[in-house]
């Protein structure tokens, strides 16, 4: 019989079996009369009836009385049941599956999510947290702190892997999620058609259905280059414009500004696949490791036997043995190291990475590096005892959107800009360890 994983983040319901994906469906629904449009298809028309998309069912799970409910979708549980409905379906109807779930659902959530699941006619086999399955799946011991992206929240859970994994605190970062991101994003890149093409596609709701549409492709792009090309095609003309990747790094560092002050301290930072794919977030919460986007499959299916294996009903499982191979490579030179997690090793300007050194480096205001100083050059970069440290002349710098003066240590994820904001660099570290 098929293994079937259910993978539960409003972002995105993603379903495996065996080990590969068939499903990734948005926690999105529409409600349109006595007719509930759940997932791609909601998403694809979110911003065509905006006054009529539910977004946040998954997130707060309950039965509260909606303000527009409908004898069909009266509430947050019935509009789950619709989306786990209609994804059921789409991949063939299993009978049974292992749900993971984020930390932060509480009893009363986990018990609605398997009375749903058994509405839906579907047996709960396992019930999991998560983050806790992922760092079991790959993790060798130490301290971590998994960051994973919803719609409206990035979630930090800490998670600890000695004889056993076992989850520790868990922290939500409200008003950081994908959704703000994309709002950000498209903003940006409006304003670039307004300015470049003479056309500003938020005027009308279909051209901006379209920008959302186009921010993944557009997203993977600024992921693999300096610059982007965007396009809408419009009553038959085609609009283009161009945007710095740094742009689209720096609007997104904004909304992600409020993750690194609560990660925890002597935790090495894993992150999502999800959200390591927000363009700049590797840089911005450097010193990280990307997650596997099957890390969490691969953590369910190791430990298939203790998740799946209790007589006494389904529980949900925080803490699970540790994987006796594990794949993921820890920070050096270890757990808890200031080095390890404080120290910048290069300031990175647009693709280019330049390591520190107690040699200077001047930051350019057309956001470039020198090794040498220019006539207008007068903020450096050097490495000043074990710390990396931002010494400014008079420059129009900012650190972190805040005027600055004087010199400073510099931490790994910093926003420094120059002339106004036109110019972005950003300290970071590089290693030779990989995502798994």
């Amino acid at each position: 019989m098929a293994f079937y994983v259910i993978e539960l983040n409003d972002a995105a319901v993603r379903v495996f079996r065996d080990g590969k994906i068939v499903c990734d469906s948005p926690g999105v629904a529409i409600i349109e009369g006595n007719t509930v449009i759940t997932g791609l298809e909601a998403q694809s028309q979110a911003h065509l009836n905006p006054r009529a998309v539910n977004n946040r069912f998954w997130q707060r799970l309950n039965e509260i009385k909606l303000p527009n409910s409908r004898r069909q979708c009266r509430h947050h549980a019935d509009l789950a049941f619709h989306h786990l409905s209609a994804i059921l379906r789409q991949i063939g109807h299993p009978s049974e599956a292992t749900i993971s779930a984020p930390a932060y659902y509480e009893h009363e959530q986990l018990e609605l999510l398997l009375g749903i699941a058994e509405a839906c006619g579907l047996k709960v086999s396992g019930l999991v947290d998560s983050s806790v399955a992922a760092v079991a799946g790959c993790a060798p011991q130490g301290h971590y702190t998994v960051a994973d992206i919803h719609q409206h929240q990035i979630t930090l859970t800490t998670v600890n892997v000695g004889e056993r994994v076992r989850r520790g605190a868990i922290n939500t970062v409200d008003h950081a999620g994908r959704n703000r991101v994309h709002e950000a994003c498209v903003e940006l890149i409006a304003d670039a058609f307004l300015e470049q093409s003479r056309f500003d596609p938020l005027h009308e709701a279909g051209t901006e259905q379209l920008l959302y549409g186009h921010l993944p492709g557009w997203f993977e792009a600024a992921n693999n280059g300096d610059e982007v090309e965007v396009s809408v095609t419009y009553l038959g003309n085609r609009f283009t414009a161009k945007v710095a990747t740094r742009e689209i790094d720096r609007v997104a560092g904004k909304v992600l500004s409020p993750v690194r002050d609560q990660i925890a301290n002597n935790s090495q930072l894993l992150v999502s696949a999800s959200l390591a794919q927000i363009p700049g977030s590797m840089n911005f919460l450097a010193p990280a490791v990307a997650l596997r986007r099957d890390a969490c499959y691969h953590g369910v299916s190791e430990h298939k036997s203790e998740i799946t294996g209790s007589k006494d009903g389904v529980s949900f499982v925080t803490n699970l043995p540790p994987n006796q191979h594990p794949s993921l490579e820890p920070f050096p030179p270890g757990p808890g190291s200031p080095t390890a997690f404080q120290t910048a090793t290069h300031v990175l300007a647009g693709s280019h990475a330049i390591a520190i050194s107690r040699t200077p480096i001047f930051l350019k205001s057309d956001g470039s590096i020198a090794n040498a100083a220019g006539s207008h050059e007068s903020c450096t970069v050097t490495l000043h005892g074990d710390d990396a440290t931002l010494r400014v002349n008079g420059a129009d710098t900012k650190l972190n959107g805040e005027p600055i003066s004087g010199s400073c240590q510099l931490k790994p994820g910093d926003q420094i800009t120059l002339q106004g904001g036109r110019a972005l660099f950003i300290p970071i570290v590089l290693s030779d360890h990989c995502a798994p």
